[in-house]
């Protein structure tokens, strides 16, 4: 029985207990509804970084799922994606061939016909995956293929939660995509000539959305900085440089008083996951 599911703050409390939950990204969300279910919905234009971000959670995640399960792939929101994120989801199935092949047994994929159905059927015609795959023009047909008994609810259920993730204005997802791309030098000048205002207005934007710029960035550079703690051995030091932060002092601050956890207390938690 599919049912409400919960959304996640953080990657680690996804990780932690994903049945019945979801986390969401910049261009899309993660949705485990079931031990037999999980799956994307994605939307926008993909790039590295949003593909990145995704394949850093995958690996891990289906400890707690049926072995295998099925999975289904809500693209049909898709305007866009970059040859770099073709290479990353490429690069993510030939490395991780056995562990998908015993954690997934079928995958079914949802495009809008046209250009990006035709780039999704021959993108898995390239690049062998380790299951069966088929593409569908309807999520509904796709849950059908799959065996997802309350498709209904299902489906209905991931259009109210895109609709939610997507719910900010154009404004805050602009300057979060363009923090989530530029989180190691990004400044408050340089993200107002990005979005193409004037700093005073930029800040006055802020205000409005009752957020600053100094809140916004804190939150890209705990949220790149929870990936490398989760998929790299780099060193806080390491990260807190990669993130743009001046010093391990000021990163760990940062990063304590987004999740009242230190960098290091983080990562205990997380980093022994069983593939």
């Amino acid at each position: 029985m599919i049912g409400p599911m919960e959304r996640c703050g953080d990657i680690g409390e996804f990780l932690d207990a994903p049945i019945g939950k979801y986390l969401v990204g910049g261009t899309w969300l993660y949705f485990y509804p079931t031990p037999s279910v999980s799956g994307f919905v994605l939307w926008g234009r993909l790039n590295e970084a949003d593909l990145q971000e995704t394949v850093r959670i995958t690996p891990h995640v289906h400890r707690l799922a049926v072995q295998p399960h099925v999975a289904f792939i809500d693209a049909r929101r898709v305007e866009r994606v970059d040859t770099a994120a073709f290479a990353v989801a490429s690069g993510y199935l030939r490395a991780h061939h056995q562990t998908l092949r015993a954690a997934i047994s079928r995958l079914a994929v949802v495009y809008t016909p046209g250009v990006m159905g035709s780039i999704a059927a021959g993108f898995f015609r390239l690049v062998k995956a380790p299951y069966p795959v088929e593409i569908f023009e309807t999520p509904l047909d796709a849950c059908a293929w799959l065996g997802i008994e309350d498709a209904h609810a299902l489906v209905t259920e991931l259009d109210q939660l895109h609709t939610a993730a997507v719910g900010t204005t154009p404004f805050l997802r602009e300057l979060r995509a363009f923090l989530h791309a530029h989180v190691s030098d990004a400044t408050l000048p340089v993200a107002a000539r990005a979005l193409g205002i004037s700093e005073r207005s930029f800040q006055r934007r802020l205000a409005d959305h009752e957020t600053g710029f100094s809140h916004e960035l804190a939150q890209a550079r705990v949220r790149a900085a929870q990936s490398l703690l989760v998929d790299t051995d780099a060193s806080l030091t390491q990260i807190a440089f990669a993130v743009g932060c001046t010093s391990l002092h000021q990163f760990s601050k940062t990063f304590r008083k987004v999740t009242g956890e230190t960098p290091t207390q983080w990562r205990e938690r997380h980093e022994t996951r069983p593939l």
